[in-house]
């Protein structure tokens, strides 16, 4: 794999590593991964989990508007 495609990856994985832990075992495995879909999958979880924590629920549940539109985590 390319030098810069490991050390563009190892950079984002160091920012992700700042809201979640990773086991090293799985740093491997996503760094390795061809297409880079592994990395995508971590970042997509953890802008979900960011959208998730950042909802008033309390909010959205009184809004007239959420009782027939959805929310998209993502």
């Amino acid at each position: 794999m390319e030098r810069k495609r490991l050390v563009n990856r190892k950079i984002i994985l160091d920012r992700v590593r700042e809201y979640v832990t990773l086991d090293a075992r799985f740093v491997r495995i996503i760094q390795r991964n061809p297409g880079g879909d592994a990395l995508d999958a971590v970042l997509a979880a953890v802008g979900v989990w960011q959208s998730w924590e950042a909802t008033d629920f309390d909010a959205m549940n009184t809004h007239p508007r959420y009782r027939f539109e959805g929310r998209i985590f993502a």
